[in-house]
């Protein structure tokens, strides 16, 4: 597939500027970087829209003129044909005398193509631009149709083969919850309850700052997801903000994100990183309860409802997790053996989660080495 042919040749900008009704509703379209395509924004009132927009119709090439250099383009898919893109957006007709839309869209997903596009991108580092004119030189790969056809069965074939693969995983990773949710209700059924005071007591080790020094940050993710670490803070960066040492084992909560997930236990890794006044340590008593299974008990339904009701305020950041209530939660403490069964469980299913999730990566990344392959002729 040596012969090749440029993008300009393929493609042609077409800017059709919407008169816009401010009664009727309009479909917005955004375009996901890392070859993520083209989604429904959302919907808003042509009062709501801003008049320098675009129609978009469907089988279009679209990019994003500052995100293309990251993967930001695909063909619009015939659900949003008539949605609305903003200035930022490029809406290009394709040339199919000449090229089919799947294969275009195929060989713009290939790292050729998003080199060429941040290589065809200009300006200041966070403000980069697509060039139309340096877009239209990238160099496309141009057989005959029905070579492209050739190739789009292929890709679509192992694309489907993937899809049903990660469905099944996803079927896995949904048997695995769904077991330890049901065994975690039965763990707990019929069991005393403790105020977290008693059990797991809040416990600061404030930070002595020394402006030399470094100091290594910790964070929460929300939704259960787990910590994760940052950049460290120079010591005379600090200021009058406090910090306090973190312990493996500590259950961590994020007073400001708790209601939304945001509770962990901090890892070996974790183990002498800082955190805030805002990230809050609890030490389980190991004599009465066991710090996985509490964790999965907040992030249960009923934990989340505790916690959210701990966390009184509006929206986002006014919602914020009451030391005194949260000292206050009374949680369920079952036999500490069953714990340990419970906590072995949990070890066991996080590394199956972790084998499906290595394993899905490995088929994510096949098909761009099949596009590789298919696009210098090696599979036709």
């Amino acid at each position: 597939m040596n012969r090749t042919i440029d993008l300009g040749e393929l493609i042609e900008l077409r800017r059709d500027k919407v008169t816009l009704d401010p009664l009727d509703r309009y479909k917005l379209v955004t375009i996901r970087m890392n070859n993520k395509g083209i989604t429904q924004r959302e919907e808003k009132l042509g009062s709501e829209v801003s008049s320098n927009s675009y129609l978009a119709k469907k089988g279009q090439f679209l990019c994003s003129k500052i995100d293309a250099r990251n993967g930001a383009f695909g063909i619009l898919p015939d659900y949003l044909d008539g949605s609305i893109v903003t200035n930022d957006f490029l809406t290009f007709d394709v040339n199919n005398d000449l090229v089919l839309t799947d294969f275009l869209e195929f060989y713009s997903n290939t790292y050729a193509f998003n080199q060429a596009c941040k290589n065809a991108s200009e300006g200041s580092t966070n403000r980069k631009r697509l060039k139309v004119d340096k877009f239209y030189e990238i160099p496309i790969p141009f057989p005959e149709k029905e070579v492209q056809q050739k190739v789009i069965a292929i890709v679509n074939g192992v694309s489907q083969k993937n899809n049903d693969i990660r469905q099944l995983k996803n079927q896995q990773l949904e048997d695995i919850d769904n077991l330890l949710y049901s065994t975690y209700v039965d763990l707990k059924r019929d069991c005393p309850t403790e105020k977290m005071r008693i059990v797991a007591p809040i416990t600061r080790r404030p930070v002595e700052v020394e402006t030399e020094d470094d100091y290594p940050e910790m964070g929460i993710r929300s939704f259960g997801k787990g910590t994760f670490h940052k950049p460290s803070l120079k010591g005379i960066d600090v200021g009058t903000k406090k910090l306090f040492y973190i312990k493996s084992g500590d259950l961590m909560f994020s007073n400001v994100f708790a209601w939304e997930g945001a509770i962990a236990v901090a890892t070996e890794e974790d183990n002498d990183r800082v955190g805030s006044h805002r990230f809050i340590s609890c030490v389980p008593d190991h004599q009465k309860v066991l710090p996985h299974y509490l964790c999965f008990h907040f992030l249960s339904p009923k934990g989340m409802e505790n916690i959210r009701k701990a966390s009184p305020g509006g929206a986002g950041r006014n919602k914020t997790l009451g030391l005194t209530k949260l000292e206050n939660i009374e949680v369920p403490i079952p036999p500490l053996d069953k714990q340990r069964e419970f906590e072995e469980l949990l070890e066991k299913t996080r590394q199956m989660k972790a084998h499906i999730a290595a394993s899905q990566q490995e088929l994510d990344e096949l098909l761009p080495a099949l596009l590789d392959k298919a696009f210098k002729g090696e599979l036709v």
